[in-house]
C-alpha cells in the first residue's frame, strides 16, 4: 500500500497541538482497497471538544487529513470516536456479523 507517513505525521502534529490530553490520544490505520482509514480515539473531554458546535473542529481535522492525502496523492478519512467507543466495538465485534436488519416477509392477517 502507499506509504501514509506524512499524513500519519500531520495528523499527529494537529492532535498534539490541539488536544487537551494529546497522550491519550490513539491513531490508528486500517488500509482498505482503495483508501486509508485513520481511527482517532480521544479521551472523554477532547471529544466533547471535537463534537462541539456541530462537529466543526472534528469536520475541520477530517478535511485538513483529506488534503493532506491528497497533496501526496492518497486517499484517506478520519473517524473520531472516544477511548470507550474503540474499546466497545472491541467487544462488539463478534455480535456485528450476526445481526440482518430489514423487513418480516411474514403477511399480518
Amino acid at each position: 500500500m502507499a506509504d501514509t507517513a506524512p499524513v500519519r505525521g500531520f495528523l499527529d502534529f494537529v492532535v498534539g497541538s490541539l488536544l487537551s490530553h494529546p497522550g491519550d490520544a490513539q491513531i490508528d490505520e486500517v488500509d482498505g482497497d482503495k483508501n486509508t482509514r485513520f481511527e482517532l480515539s480521544v479521551h472523554d473531554e477532547d471529544l466533547a471538544y471535537l463534537n462541539a458546535d456541530e462537529g466543526r473542529v472534528g469536520q475541520a481535522i477530517a478535511t485538513m487529513v483529506d488534503a493532506c492525502a491528497y497533496k501526496h496523492r492518497l486517499r484517506a478519512e478520519l473517524v473520531i470516536g472516544s477511548d470507550e467507543d474503540a474499546e466497545d466495538d472491541l467487544d462488539d465485534d463478534d455480535d456485528d456479523d450476526d445481526e440482518e436488519v430489514g423487513y418480516d416477509d411474514e403477511d399480518d392477517d
